[in-house]
């Protein structure tokens, strides 16, 4: 239920946001288990050069926010099954701006083995 309430949230900023930027947002589902997913995203958020500002971790839901170049991305997972996830992603970028598809083909392409994933670092 978290997840669903940074949603909301974070498309109230939208809404107040700056006019030269605009709030978009897409789901897909992965036959792949929540961490396999949020790996992915990790690594394409990071690929894309933005840098994470928060995430949240509460059972079988999980939330990753992450900003850079005038652009905020919200990922949301949930773990419909122990190998199905729910991702929710949302982006506020420039109009033009094609940062919520390179996302989603980052994260596809991550699970396709194609890219090389992001791995958590150790604990301390």
């Amino acid at each position: 239920m978290k997840v669903a309430l940074y949603i909301l949230l974070f498309a109230l900023a939208a809404c107040a946001s700056a006019p030269e930027r605009e709030a978009r947002s897409t789901s897909a589902l992965f036959a792949k288990d929540i961490g396999v997913v949020r790996a992915a995203a990790m690594s394409s958020l990071i690929r894309m050069g933005l840098a994470v500002q928060s995430t949240d971790a509460s059972g079988s839901e999980q939330g990753v926010a992450a900003r850079g170049d005038g652009t905020d991305v919200h990922v949301a997972l949930e773990a419909l099954t122990p190998r199905s996830t729910r991702m929710t992603v949302s982006v506020l970028a420039a109009p033009r701006s094609d940062a919520l598809g390179r996302f989603v083909d980052g994260v596809e392409s991550v699970i396709a083995g194609g890219a090389p994933g992001w791995t958590a670092p150790a604990p301390r």
